[in-house]
């Protein structure tokens, strides 16, 4: 499979004598994989090419040749594979390896292929195993049978949400992978309490992160329940978790009394957990707040002012030591960390949110303390830009000459936030010859969701132009194909003066209705003229919707 071999094809008479012929022979097998596939005579009685070539093994292969409805089939011969390339693996079935369980037993397929997919029976060795989380066992496999493992067991013992196995084999090496594939943990087994780092601090809420891992100590995600909560020598609150997400309780609790050697202890289905000891110092800080509220609403991409206090329990200003960070729900705040060094107030002047939104809310984090701004609004900036799609969002794909198609532009501020009080009107050019030139509709809340466009002229790689707003700005589509409409027409070149029984060329032209060559038609035509004398009267086939 896959070598060049030599191919002769003789033309004949009805008594098997060689004759000289003129035409092109078609060449056809069984596998469908043979190359060439034709020939040309050209006043021959035979043509050798030593290029012939079948890419698929397989027994009892048949080349047909055909030309001038002349027929002939050669002797039938085998293909077998070539060298070993890669190997398959799936599972038993020939199919993707599906999801699997941590530490439980699955079967998988490996099949030794060439380099055009073909089995390499030859191939009966073993070979090397390996995934993406390195825990696969065995790590090396059976022999194989005619370059089949049908059915191999392996374990993986580490989660992933996008594991692969990996497989090594041969002389010289050769390699192999399987799809990826989910390896989901197994059933709980016990609970893990992230370090606990010390001192801390009286009244103060701290992170606890409890995690439900399996046998391999892998976080079983599909655990949602909760644990209960207690610690040596006091009180601690809360004294159960929330309802754990993705196998994770990530929370955060207060322990009222100080001390050394304290260890939390969680207990939840059977299973219990001892942190590492830490110690608890006596404090004061309580919580924080963000005073004055924030001014709404703010402008995208604009700095304002940050004030955070520090309060006590009884919400007093108290001087403190630390870091205390700025986010928000846009996800797009930019601010300094507000660093306090006996301290009761920071203030920064350099947040900063690029994301048009109601309803933000900015949440202030630090020493274990969270609070939430008031609630504000954040306008568009000034109009920078169109965007120019199809109407579900995405890029223009092709289209047809003449046909139309319908479009959606977007204002937007140079964030790309939707500029809702643009009403306007745009103009819309393209790259076309001439461009189209269209007064779009008015904009509805910044959003002209559905705009015909028709484009007469074909066109590789076309471009919408949007132009509109005070000061105009600009936006350009993707770009996208414009291809002819369906056969209208032929044309014929302008033809001069010639003289009878003298040969001269013409040439021929395949068009749809707005004049664009039609470049998909490759059929023939008929040719004639008023004399009724002129030949050929059969075009032969166009090549680009030309002939």
């Amino acid at each position: 499979a896959g070598q060049n071999f030599s191919l002769t094809i003789r033309a004949q008479d009805v008594g098997g004598n060689d004759v000289l012929f003129s035409g092109p022979v078609t060449l056809t097998d069984n596998t469908g994989t043979l190359t060439p596939t034709s020939v040309t005579f050209s006043n021959q009685a035979f043509v050798t090419i030593s290029t012939a070539r079948i890419i698929k093994a397989q027994s009892n292969v048949v080349i047909n040749a055909s030309g001038s409805a002349k027929p002939a089939q050669s002797n039938s011969f085998n293909v077998t594979h070539a060298a070993l390339d890669h190997f398959d693996v799936t599972n038993t079935s020939g199919g993707n390896v599906g999801s699997q369980v941590a530490g439980t037993n699955f079967a998988i397929k490996i099949v030794a292929r060439d380099a055009f997919a073909n089995i390499v029976t030859s191939f009966n060795s073993s070979v090397t195993l390996t995934n993406t989380t390195a825990s696969i066992t065995p790590t090396s496999s059976g022999n194989f049978t005619n370059g089949e493992l049908a059915s191999l067991t392996v374990n993986i013992t580490k989660t992933s949400s996008a594991d692969a196995i990996s497989v090594s084999g041969g002389t010289p090496t050769r390699n192999g992978s399987s799809n990826n594939f989910a390896v989901n943990a197994g059933a709980l087994a016990d609970f893990r309490i992230a370090n606990i780092s010390s001192p801390q601090i009286a009244g103060v809420a701290f992170p606890l992160i409890v995690t439900a891992v399996d046998a391999n100590e892998n976080t079983v995600t599909g655990f949602t329940g909760t644990v209960s909560i207690s610690v040596t020598g006091g009180g601690i609150s809360p004294n159960a978790s929330g309802n754990f997400i993705n196998g994770v309780w990530n929370g955060s609790v207060s322990i009222s009394n100080a001390g050394a050697g304290r260890i939390i202890t969680v207990s939840g289905s059977g299973f219990n957990q001892d942190s590492n000891p830490f110690t608890v110092n006596a404090g004061v800080l309580d919580h924080f707040v963000i005073d004055p509220p924030i001014t709404s609403p703010q402008s995208a991409g604009q700095n304002f002012s940050v004030t955070v206090r520090a309060k006590d329990v009884n919400n007093n200003d108290v001087l403190h030591n630390g870091t205390v960070t700025l986010t928000d729900n846009t996800g797009t705040l930019t601010a300094s960390s507000l660093v306090f060094a006996n301290q009761a107030v920071q203030t920064i002047t350099n947040a900063r949110i690029t994301k048009a939104q109601a309803g933000v809310v900015i949440t202030a984090s630090g020493s274990g303390k969270a609070v939430q701004s008031n609630a504000f609004t954040v306008n568009p900036d000034l109009l920078h830009h169109f965007s120019i799609t199809n109407t579900s969002g995405n890029p223009i794909g092709s289209q047809t000459a003449g046909t139309p198609f319908n479009i959606r532009i977007t204002a937007q501020d140079q964030f790309n936030n939707t500029m809702t009080g643009f009403v306007q009107t745009v103009t819309i050019t393209d790259l076309s010859s001439p461009p189209i030139n269209i007064t779009s509709g008015a904009f509805s809340a910044g959003v002209l969701t559905s705009q015909s466009i028709t484009i007469l002229k074909a066109r590789t790689d076309n471009q919408l132009t949007v132009s509109g707003g005070v000061p105009p700005v600009n936006g350009m589509s993707s770009l996208f194909n414009v291809n002819p409409a369906a056969l209208d027409h032929f044309t014929i070149d302008p033809i001069t003066d010639q003289a009878t029984s003298a040969p001269f060329t013409i040439t021929l032209r395949a068009m749809d209705a707005n004049e664009n060559i039609v470049t998909s038609f490759i059929g023939n035509v008929s040719i004639t003229d008023l004399t009724g004398t002129i030949t050929p009267t059969n075009s032969g086939a166009f090549i680009g919707g030309v002939r």
